[in-house]
């Protein structure tokens, strides 16, 4: 959500060709509106906002299908719009745009930090899971299987890497 908010912001700064700015939001507000629908799903469902409410395995199980997609789209924008580090260095040298692709770029790290914790602490999960001891005493009862969360979340090689802009350096 950070990262796609980040983007719409910067789309809608005009410090961006109209072109990139309107491919950036078109592929913002997908990730966006997929969340919202989400939303709207979790407070349709009676029971399902409650606690100990049923819930569908699609939102327990991971990412849906339709969020991953607009992800990967959104990555794939924002790397074909700051593949040029000269591009980079021109928005930069703007404070506004310094400030709002230091907020891309912060919301883009969060997500990319977040997504590898919730990956790993899911293998560990499969892991215990596929014990014997584990499935002969039935210790994770009726839960689904958790899954990781696939997406192109690669970072955009015109933006600097991830390490220099929590440094300072850029």
């Amino acid at each position: 959500m950070r990262r796609a908010s980040a983007a719409v912001d910067l789309a809608a700064s005009g410090e961006l060709d109209p072109a990139t700015s309107v491919l950036l939001a078109e592929a913002a507000h997908a990730v966006l509106d997929d969340d919202a629908d989400s939303r709207r799903l979790v407070e349709s469902v009676p029971g399902l906002g409650e606690e100990g409410g049923a819930r569908p395995r699609r939102l327990l199980g991971g990412m849906a299908p339709s969020r991953a997609l607009a992800e990967s789209d959104l990555s794939a924008t924002l790397r074909s719009a700051f593949e040029s580090p000269e591009d980079v260095a021109d928005l930069r040298a703007d404070p506004a745009g310094d400030e709002l692709l230091a907020n891309l770029a912060a919301a883009w790290y969060r997500a990319q930090l977040a997504r590898r914790f919730h990956n790993e602490a899911v293998a560990q999960a499969q892991r215990v899971r596929h014990k014997w001891w584990v499935r002969l005493t039935r210790l994770a009862g009726h839960a689904p299987m958790p899954v990781t969360v696939d997406l192109d979340d690669t970072w955009p090689p015109g933006l600097g890497r991830p390490v220099e802009l929590a440094s300072g350096a850029s």
